[in-house]
């Protein structure tokens, strides 16, 4: 994957900033999305480390952790339907709130139901956040730059994979399985933050301005 440089006369001013907006643009949501995948994968790990250490058995274990996925399996595709109708901004700003408020919950509710909160939030918070980062990508793709994009996107869930898991291991060593799930609901507040900030693109197909070639 390279970046194709500027030649003389082939593009037109507009057109060279609109194709570096929008490079920084997906730059910003791969970080985005990278802190939310960070405290998903991380949740999960301390979710199941936590309900060992209040004496659940493998079965319970096995069941928070189910909740992950059981949930947007089943509202996945009404809740692309929600996105393609109402825009980016509520459905990614909502999942990652649901997802840094749900996520600590276990610090105040330290019990199974306090993991099954956690569990639920984390799960359909990261199913929003996921949903509507997907479609930005396209939205700020084209023909020309689509395959670079979503490689650079799929390369942050790579490094997220790794780092969620990671920083719930050493919060758990270091501060206790509780306090774990507060270091990990940090990841998904700084999100957040981040998406105030975040130029959301307009919900219409881009434009055909040559740029990221693979």
């Amino acid at each position: 994957m390279r970046w194709h440089r500027y030649r003389p006369g082939c593009r037109s001013a507009s057109e060279r900033h609109q194709r570096r907006a929008a490079i920084n643009a997906v730059r910003a949501l791969v970080a985005l999305s990278l802190l939310t995948h960070a405290a998903f994968a991380g949740c999960r790990v301390s979710v199941s480390l936590g309900a060992l250490e209040l004496g659940a058995s493998t079965l319970i274990v096995g069941a928070l952790l189910s909740v992950f996925g059981v949930l947007p399996m089943l509202l996945s595709v009404p809740g692309g339907k929600w996105v393609d109708r109402i825009g980016l901004r509520l459905p990614m700003t909502a999942g990652a709130a649901l997802m840094g408020l749900g996520v600590v919950m276990p610090v105040f509710f330290w019990s199974l139901t306090g993991l099954l909160l956690a569990s639920v939030s984390a799960g359909l918070g990261y199913m929003s956040f996921h949903l509507g980062s997907q479609k930005a990508i396209g939205l700020l793709s084209n023909e020309h730059t689509r395959t670079a994009h979503f490689s650079l996107f799929a390369l942050g869930f790579s490094v997220s994979g790794f780092v969620g898991p990671t920083l719930a291991g050493f919060a758990i060593d270091l501060a206790g399985h509780r306090e774990s799930f507060g270091w990990i609901s940090l990841s998904a507040l700084i999100a957040l933050a981040g998406l105030w900030r975040f130029a959301f693109p307009a919900s219409t197909a881009p434009s055909a301005v040559p740029g990221v070639r693979a």
